[in-house]
């Protein structure tokens, strides 16, 4: 029984490591994203800015 508890205690480490290396590997993209969300909510703001302005003339 032990033996079979250290073997899924090193597959449980192994899993963990290789999840933490895919969050790292994945941390640019996900500030990629974040990035490009920002700029498409201000592009929006910016639209609905101007089209506001022509409303009140």
């Amino acid at each position: 029984m032990h033996q079979y508890t250290q073997q899924k205690e090193e597959e449980i480490s192994a899993l963990e490591s290789r999840l933490e290396r895919l969050k790292q590997d994945f941390e640019p993209y996900k500030a990629q994203e974040d990035i490009n969300l920002l700029l498409a909510i201000l592009r929006h703001s910016a639209r609905t800015c101007v089209w506001r302005s022509y409303a009140r003339v």
